[in-house]
Order: structure tokens, then sequence, then C-alpha cells
């Protein structure tokens, strides 16, 4: 009798400890987090994320809008925490998803993270638009056109620091006779994240 009840004990601490070790392995693969964009070009974007298990490995979603089917960067899983996106178009917003795997190409996932709002970098301003409109003994108009997919421009008048405008012209403070240079980049705001992608100048 006495036998049998260890023998039970046992079992029963056996059960006990298979599910915390199944539970402590549910949690060792959480979700990746801390996902953000790192970098973007006029064609790219690269983003990374922490993990909280070593042996997880990582498959990077994206799509044009937030809701739908997202379509794999690539067909294999990385351990990597960085990814870098590419044949995107610019001054464009895309959404990108993160999967956790339990291995190297494992045919599941453990979880999928929220998306990710990202942006491309838009084009730079046509330098052949950029024209003085006006001008008087006090401040100087330039005016450009307009980039597609540009949030704004941010200009800066040489000896002075710049600012961020909404629209495709600026009139800017000067003095009778003086001859100035005048930097216009395009950038693109994340709504969502807040990142800002500049293009050159």
């Amino acid at each position: 009798m006495r036998r049998e009840r260890t023998f039970k004990k046992s079992l029963l601490f056996l059960a006990i400890m298979s599910i915390m070790i199944f539970a402590m392995s549910i949690t060792a693969s959480a979700a990746a987090t801390n996902i953000k964009q790192t970098d973007s070009s006029k064609t790219s974007v690269d983003i990374s994320w922490d993990g909280t298990n070593t042996t997880d490995t990582y498959k990077v979603f994206w799509l044009k809008t937030e809701n739908g089917t997202y379509t794999p960067v690539t067909s294999s899983t990385s351990s990597s925490k960085t990814r870098w996106v590419s044949g995107l178009n610019a001054g464009t917003t895309y959404y990108v998803k993160v999967a956790t795997y339990s291995g190297y190409n494992a045919p599941n996932y453990y979880s999928i993270s929220a998306p990710l709002q990202v942006i491309t970098t838009p084009d730079a301003v046509d330098y052949s638009t950029i024209k003085q409109t006006a001008g008087t003994p006090t401040s100087i108009t330039i005016a450009w056109g307009k980039v597609a997919g540009a949030s704004g421009y941010i200009v800066k008048k040489s000896g002075s620091t710049s600012k961020a405008i909404s629209k495709n012209s600026v009139t800017v403070t000067a003095t009778a006779g003086q001859r100035y240079g005048l930097e216009v980049v395009t950038y693109k705001k994340a709504p969502k994240t807040g990142y800002i992608a500049k293009s050159s100048t």
C-alpha cells in the first residue's frame, strides 16, 4: 500500500513538473516586442525588434494597408532580430508584422505581432522647379514643385535655422542687396509612430 501511494505521488509530481515546463516554454516564446523602424530609403525600410527566447526564429510580413492578407518578405525564418524590406515605392506608407516561430523554418508560429506602420523616403524636390517668385527689401519668396507622398518640406536659409512647412513655397526674411542660399528637403512622417524619413537636399 505504501509503495502504491509513493508511486502515485511520484506520478503527480511528474505531471505537475511537466505542466510547469510547458508553461515556461510558452512564456519564453512570446511575441516580438519593441518593434520599430530604424532606417529608410526611397525603396526600402529597416526594422528591428526584441525577443525573449534565443532559440526562436522570425519572419516578417508586409502589406500596403493595415488590414488584409500580409505577404512574407522571405520564405524562410531567421534568428536575426532585424529585417530589410525592399522593393517598395518612394514616399509610401506600409505595414509590417513580425511572426515568432519555434525554430528555423518551423511550419507554425507561436505568435504574430500587431501591425507596425512604416514609411519610405519621399523623392527629393526637383531642382529645376525651384524658383524665386517675389522679393522685397526685407523678404524673399521661393516656390517649387510638389512632391507626391511628402508630408512637407524642411527649408533652411543660409545662416539661419531650418523650419518645417507643409506647402511648397516659403517667404524668408532678407536684407536688401544680399544673396542667400536656400536648401529644401522633403520629409514624410508616420502618423502612428512619429518616424520621419528625409530626402536628400
